[in-house]
């Protein structure tokens, strides 16, 4: 059986839908009451989010596409995780939600969709690859993820709140707004369609999968209970931060201080860029046209070039800055940043010349005292731009400003986990640059699957020898931060630092790559810089010496490759 579904609601008033917010907003699959075949339930008063005047009253409209009602929702639970937008949509975290896609036309609005679900790699059709939806009924609601044609005839905001998944759904329904503010739900039936194919047989016996059901479901507990208290926790963070500065116009600066601005629409966020150009148009047009054209920024973001006015009176700074450019970029600005105000580092790499990580710089530049964080993990900023789950982890020795950096940040979009190991985090952000490069060569030289994994298993080990010696947790090399960012870096074509390797293996100049690359590729710096502190550690770094020699033309990246392959077996640190 299949089943469509037509809203049309009844909305009047301007009230507002408290936004809800959370660490990471994992949807629950929890099944509650299904829709009787005709029944009639009330629509409690406006969930709807809408910048009308309060005496206005409008209609919205959503069709929801077919989905298949022979089956159960495991399925659209697992979509709809992967695809929230940010806190701004104000689903609430203690239902599940509806994940579907808005269409241009028929007058709708993007101006005034809620921040944070109309930006995106889109281009003409669509507005933003997801848009939350949400409807409240007393007794029964309606999920699905099935892509959507919306028609607002309010141009304000859609939100549509379930706080649960239908366990089973009839045939069509059709919901109507009636004057008293009641929705009638009538069900008929759809044109026949090709019986289903039967569900193959489960891989789990009886007895497996009981066992199976009861672990998820401890894990579902514990999860309920950890988000209330983060949700807590994120709650008084935010109410106490009024502004933010976001030092860098970059990709992920840009990226990070949109999600900020997402977490929170009275949060004056303001990025600190040298370019007056990109500033008119982030001020302007609300773009960052370098980075991301096509995607509109959230309204309280805005960009300036004086330091003075971005780090007035603000609760964090957000350091973007390309490495090699921090340490002057720093000094530059230290009177103007007060002594209590903590940074949160995204900056990776090494500093040429002294080998120094980012912690050490900031902190020869500004001061021991300065509160610090870092942020590392696999993350592309277009993906966050994107509203797509992402973890990253917030590290300091200060535990609790580690937790200050992650109820800040998080979002429906961004988990951030928290660490005391400043050191493991940093280095494995660092190294895997110089790595990614190395993957790339052997994917421009064409050598094959067999050789990228030779190569980045080696350079994986290489990381943890350095790692570990300098005193980093083995723990931290085999998360996120560690073999996560380089699972990511190395092999999707999206990084930067492998793109430069591509190209480096298939015969072009490392100046002519580096000239014509939209961002900063901050493994050929550190390369050179990580073989001076391989040496005060005194260990062997093989794939990422070879790498540093073929940036320096010391090696073509051929003869650089078949010599790593051919030599002994390199023994554990």
């Amino acid at each position: 059986m299949t089943t469509s579904i037509e809203c049309a609601l009844h909305v009047s008033g301007a009230q507002r839908h408290p936004p809800i917010r959370g660490p990471q907003r994992m949807m629950n699959a929890n099944c509650g009451p299904s829709l009787s075949s005709r029944s009639r339930t009330t629509v409690p008063p406006s969930p709807f989010t809408t910048r009308s005047s309060p005496a206005e009253t409008h209609t919205s409209v959503v069709h929801i596409a077919t989905l298949d009602a022979s089956r159960d929702f495991s399925g659209a639970t697992r979509a709809a995780r992967g695809a929230s937008v940010g806190r701004r949509s104000g689903v609430s975290s203690r239902g599940s939600s509806v994940c579907v896609r808005a269409e241009k036309g028929n007058g709708f609005d993007k101006e005034l969709l809620p921040r944070g679900i109309h930006g995106g790699r889109s281009q003409s059709e669509h507005i933003h690859p997801s848009v939350w939806l949400r409807a409240e009924l007393r007794e029964s609601a309606v999920a699905t993820t099935s892509d959507v044609e919306v028609s607002d005839e309010r141009r304000g905001e859609v939100e549509l709140q379930s706080p649960w998944w239908g366990a089973d759904f009839p045939a069509e329904e059709t919901y109507r707004p009636e004057p008293d503010g009641e929705v009638t739900i009538q069900a008929k039936e759809e044109d026949p369609q090709p019986s289903a194919q039967p569900q193959p047989p489960g891989i789990l016996n009886t007895e497996e999968r009981a066992s199976v059901q009861n672990a998820w479901e401890k894990l579902i507990r514990w999860s309920r209970i950890a988000l209330r208290r983060a949700e807590r926790d994120e709650e008084a963070v935010l109410a106490s931060t009024h502004k933010v500065c976001v030092m860098g116009g970059g990709a992920f600066g840009t990226a990070i201080a949109s999600l900020l601005a997402r977490n929170k629409d009275s949060l004056d966020v303001v990025i600190l860029m040298r370019d007056e150009k990109t500033v008119e148009a982030v001020n302007d047009r609300n773009r960052n046209e370098r980075y991301f054209p096509n995607i509109e920024l959230p309204k309280n973001v805005r960009a300036t070039t004086d330091a003075e006015e971005a780090l007035a009176d603000v609760q964090y700074v957000v350091h973007a800055i390309p490495v090699q450019a921090s340490r002057r970029f720093l000094e530059d600005v230290k009177p103007l940043i007060a002594d209590d105000v903590p940074i949160l580092c995204l900056s990776k790499g090494l500093e040429v010349g002294t080998g120094k990580m980012m912690t050490e710089i900031i902190e020869e530049a500004l001061g021991q005292d300065q509160p610090l964080v870092v942020l590392s993990g696999p993350s592309f900023a277009i993906e966050l731009m994107d509203g797509l789950p992402t973890m990253i982890v917030a590290a300091s020795t200060d535990t609790d400003l580690a937790q200050h950096a992650s109820s800040l940040l998080a979002s429906r979009c961004l988990r951030v986990n928290i660490s005391d190991d400043v050191i493991g985090v940093e280095i494995s952000g660092a190294l895997k640059n110089v790595l990614a490069i190395a993957a790339g060569i052997v994917e421009g030289l064409e050598l094959g699957n067999n050789a990228m994994a030779a190569l980045t298993s080696q350079g994986c080990a290489e990381i943890r020898w350095l790692a570990e010696k300098m005193g980093a947790k083995p723990a931290t090399l085999s998360g996120p931060a560690g073999v996560g960012d380089i699972m990511l870096t190395c092999f999707v074509n999206l990084s930067r630092n492998r793109t430069v390797g591509v190209r480096l293996g298939a015969g072009e100049d490392l100046g002519h790559i580096l000239g014509s690359g939209k961002g900063v590729a901050e493994g050929v710096a550190t390369a050179g810089a990580v073989i001076s502190l391989a040496d005060r550690y005194s260990v062997s770094l093989p794939v990422l010496t070879a790498v540093s020699r073929i940036l320096d033309n010391q090696l073509t990246p051929r003869t650089a490759v078949l010599e790593l392959m051919n030599m002994p077996q390199v023994p554990e640190v």
